[in-house]
């Protein structure tokens, strides 16, 4: 039983979902695996649960702004389905520091996907933390995290033309 990887279903995503930011949420999790009293074993289960569905498209012809786009709202279009949850693990991160190392993590896991630059991931990365808070606020549809997204690397590429000549 050591370090299985634990990989939750869709009915039990929903549900944790759905009761994301109530009372309840504690002892189901306890229900779904014993380790999970530990919360930052939960985000671990969910992120790598994320992984699995994220089907990444390895392509090494991506333009600079394709790729942003293409990682970032490839994540948080399958992010949609669960935001609760993934509010409720942001709201955790914000109290524990551990929580948030592990996230981080697996968003360097997650980018490292799209680029092996340091610097791209870094870019990457950041613009991910910013567009997440747009998200958070965004409804399904994704309209503002779309135009906000697009007019950050609107403005990146502004700055680039100015610092690569």
């Amino acid at each position: 039983m050591g370090n299985r990887k634990i990989i939750l279903n869709e009915k039990q995503l929903k549900y944790i979902n759905s009761i994301s930011h109530g009372t309840k949420l504690k002892s189901y999790l306890k229900k779904i695996d014993p380790k999970f009293t530990d919360f930052n074993k939960f985000i671990i289960a969910f992120e790598e649960t994320i992984e699995n569905k994220l089907r990444i498209k390895k392509s090494n012809n991506y333009s600079f702004d394709d790729l942003v786009f293409e990682s970032i709202i490839s994540r948080l279009e399958l992010l949609n389905k669960y935001k609760k949850t993934c509010i409720r693990i942001f709201l955790e991160c914000q109290k524990h520091n551990n929580y948030f190392l592990t996230l981080s993590i697996y968003l360097n896991k997650y980018f490292s996907n799209y680029s092996q630059n340091y610097l791209v991931k870094y870019y990457l990365i950041t613009t991910y933390g910013i567009i997440f808070q747009i998200w958070i606020e965004d409804d399904e549809s994704m309209d503002k995290v779309m135009s906000s997204l697009g007019k950050f690397i609107e403005i990146t590429n502004k700055i680039k033309s100015f610092i690569i000549k």
